[in-house]
């Protein structure tokens, strides 16, 4: 079996970076094996499928060290590339996608361009980071964990951000939970915590359903406020 070294991104990205640990898979709950991948264009490329709680995700490996993919039932999630810059424009510039978070909006594509790299930076020294959530048409938005610190603490954040045309569709639990169970796998000595405004029903019901459960002893000031903090492996 081919070893990947596969990645991870808050506001304050740790001096001190998590480790990468080896590759592989370490859970007593999951099966694995290989297969043909039907439909990713890449037959010569092994695809690993994970039964879980009723729920299967697949690892698609693109070639690259952090260059590992994520499928879902509808979705799949992969690294960004200069191509999406316009999307991620797209999303941080709507005002509805932006509303809880207003700090993230960007006005001109130079700063999505400026994002992108910030992104790919991340990807490069982590070997991991934000996907970009596809369905079988287009892409909808980000999600995956970003290298911060909270409370002294190095941690990985889950961040998900949809097209408000996604919204409404389970989408955003669905890629979250992806990416929520490969930190079980490949960083589980890490706590994963997502930052969420009061206000933000939506998210905050995401980060449950991910697996995330309220810390309220965490809670911080963030760029636009309070944030709530949820958390999952928090010691």
């Amino acid at each position: 079996m081919r070893k990947l070294r596969l990645s991870d991104p808050n506001r304050t990205e740790s001096t001190h970076p998590l480790p990468i640990p080896k590759a592989g898979y370490r859970s007593s709950e999951s099966i694995l094996t290989a297969s043909k991948c039907p439909g990713k264009g890449h037959s010569h490329i092994p695809c690993y499928v994970r039964k879980h709680r009723n729920r299967h995700y697949e690892r698609v490996e693109s070639g690259g060290v952090g260059d590992e993919g994520l499928a879902t039932a509808r979705l799949s999630l992969r690294r960004p590339t200069p191509a999406d810059i316009d999307l991620i424009y797209t999303v941080h510039s709507n005002v509805r996608a932006c509303e809880h978070n207003p700090a993230d909006m960007l006005t001109t594509r130079a700063e999505a361009e400026d994002l992108y790299h910030r992104w790919d930076r991340h990807w490069q020294h982590h070997g991991l980071g934000y996907w970009i959530v596809h369905d079988d048409r287009r892409g909808l938005g980000f999600c995956g964990v970003k290298v911060m610190t909270l409370n002294h603490r190095g941690v990985l954040n889950l961040f998900y951000r949809l097209d408000p045309s996604a919204w409404g569709h389970g989408v955003a639990t669905e890629a979250a939970t992806a990416v929520v169970e490969w930190t079980d796998t490949h960083r589980p000595d890490d706590p994963v915590v997502a930052r969420v405004r009061p206000t933000n029903a939506a998210s905050q019901r995401v980060a449950v359903h991910a697996g995330l459960r309220r810390a309220e002893h965490l809670d911080t000031q963030g760029e636009d406020g309070l944030d709530w903090i949820y958390e999952r492996r928090w010691p």
